[in-house]
């Protein structure tokens, strides 16, 4: 939920690939990054359909050429893992074609383990765990947020996804739909990349770095939805306690055909499992599901997105925003000797954890750099965290 301010003017550009559109069969979401292999390559399609082969007990031909065949058997893969029905390798899809093919069964919000190859031959390493839980919340501060995390063990990105099916309340002109969807994408846009996680070795230093990538789904059918975005016409009540063109996260994302750029980046923070941080009246901290509280030190920091920060381009970050997300990665590193750190009292070993820092890639809304030194008591350099073992 976000509070009313006055918005600075926003310049926008139609999406170009509205909800009814013909759906690619591959999504280069990933495939393309260096390093990757495409998922067009012939090999990547065989490896696909080996992989459907051995765990959905099909007899796909493995040609390396998608048709009808391996179409419908990815459909049915994703609706056996819950995972948005289109038919799309993806990165969610090939993650958890990985995940299903290591040995684990029964293994949704579970853990996986994988080794990865030395540069000598022969010679093998563990890494961290993989990490696949979907819809969740981590244990976020505010318990509405829903999506699907997923790191894959030795990657330098986890992936953030929030899969939604769009609920129009009213037969919109095309052009307001079309511009409301741009203005989601640029939402999480504006949160995707925006900060890492830095991982601490035995010898104090912090080169492992893993970056958060957030990433929006439109699906066509609710039941693939992390939650529904209800968008609800202009001076109209999203629920009844609170005023007209007011945005609530609570069981659906409840947002306007007109809700601006800078309100839906403040809203997906609610998907994401944060807080408001603002003071408002009695009646929405009593009903609201999630704020900070009166007495919370964060209603003074007015430059936070979370906050009444985000009604501008300069709206910030913060650190704690995406600590459930780097605790979540620290857990990965658990029973490696590289990164488990001991902690001594009286020279005697009591503890074992796991330690790191989150360090934020963008200031703002804008996407400007970071500052380069604390500015307290909000903003530190770096957020430090910890997981014991």
């Amino acid at each position: 939920m976000r509070r009313q301010f006055e918005f600075e003017a926003e310049p926008f550009e139609l999406y170009s690939e509205f909800d009814n559109a013909e759906e690619p069969l591959i999504d280069n979401f990933a495939g393309t990054r260096q390093g990757e292999v495409s998922r067009k390559n012939p090999d990547y399609i065989r490896w696909v359909q080996d992989s459907l082969n051995r765990l959905m007990n099909l007899r796909l031909p493995v040609t390396g050429i998608i048709d009808a065949a391996t179409h419908s058997a990815i459909r049915s893969f994703q609706e056996r893992e819950k995972l948005p029905s289109n038919g799309i390798i993806g990165a969610d899809t090939e993650w958890t074609l990985m995940a299903a093919r290591s040995g684990a069964s029964n293994w949704n919000n579970q853990e996986f383990e994988f080794t990865a190859q030395e540069s000598q031959p022969g010679l093998t390493q563990p890494i961290p765990k993989t990490i696949w839980l979907p819809k969740t919340d981590l244990d976020a501060p505010y318990s509405g947020g829903d999506f699907n995390f997923l790191y894959k063990g030795g990657a330098n990105e986890a992936l953030i996804t929030f899969n939604t099916h769009l609920s129009f309340r009213e037969k919109y002109p095309e052009a307001e739909k079309r511009k409301f969807i741009n203005n989601l994408r640029f939402a999480v846009g504006v949160w995707d990349s925006a900060a890492e996680v830095q991982i601490k070795d035995i010898n104090g230093n912090y080169n492992k770095k893993i970056k958060f990538r957030f990433k929006l789904n439109l699906v066509r059918d609710p039941k693939n939805s992390n939650k529904k975005t209800d968008i609800h016409p202009k001076e109209s009540r999203s629920t009844w306690f609170i005023g007209k063109n007011r945005e609530i996260v609570m069981r659906d994302l409840n947002v306007f055909i007109d809700s601006s750029r800078n309100v839906l980046v403040h809203e997906f923070g609610h998907v994401w499992g944060l807080e408001d941080e603002y003071d408002t009246s009695w009646i929405e901290k009593k009903f609201s599901p999630g704020h900070v509280g009166t007495d919370s030190p964060l209603i003074k920091d007015k430059k936070a997105i979370m906050n009444e920060g985000y009604a501008k381009a300069t709206g910030e970050f913060r650190g704690r925003y995406f600590r459930h997300f780097a605790k979540t990665i620290l857990n990965a590193f658990r029973g490696l000797k590289n990164y488990v750190i001991p902690i001594k009292r009286n020279g005697k070993v009591v503890s074992r954890v796991v330690q790191g820092r989150i360090a934020l890639l963008k200031k703002d809304i804008a996407g400007s750099p970071p500052y380069a030194k604390d500015v307290l008591p909000f903003n530190p350099r770096f957020t430090f965290i910890h997981v014991k073992l």
